[in-house]
């Protein structure tokens, strides 16, 4: 994944792991995106169906695996939810919510607004 252009224009990176089996989705067949430009005020929509069997999930949004601006892991045995970002060796501030409004088997909708510049 790669950093691309000045500072309103970015290459994003979008990842998908299976965090029970420690396997990215892209092996298994789902996807990975890379090299998007995504601009301030720009809209991702990530739509799918969680496994039925599944303890949690991930989605890693950032500039590669070393510099993420949102790590998303929903666990739905402690139904919590946490966001994380990084950048190098270094985790952010994690935060949790301990209310989840969709569940393993339940087809969800993300939508994420890139609304300024931050790399955090």
């Amino acid at each position: 994944m790669l950093v691309n252009g000045g500072p309103h224009r970015r290459a994003w990176g979008v990842r998908v792991i299976d965090s029970l089996r420690g396997v990215s989705l892209l092996a298994q067949g789902k996807f990975e995106i890379t090299n998007m430009d995504m601009r301030l005020g720009t809209t991702l929509r990530i739509k799918g169906k969680i496994a039925s069997d599944a303890d949690s999930f991930v989605i890693n949004l950032g500039q590669g695996t070393d510099k993420l601006n949102l790590h998303f892991n929903p666990r739905f045995r402690e139904s919590t939810i946490i966001c994380n970002s990084r950048d190098g060796n270094s985790w952010g501030k994690e935060q949790r919510e301990n209310h989840i409004c969709f569940s393993a088997g339940s087809e969800v909708k993300f939508i994420v607004t890139f609304e300024n510049d931050d790399s955090k």
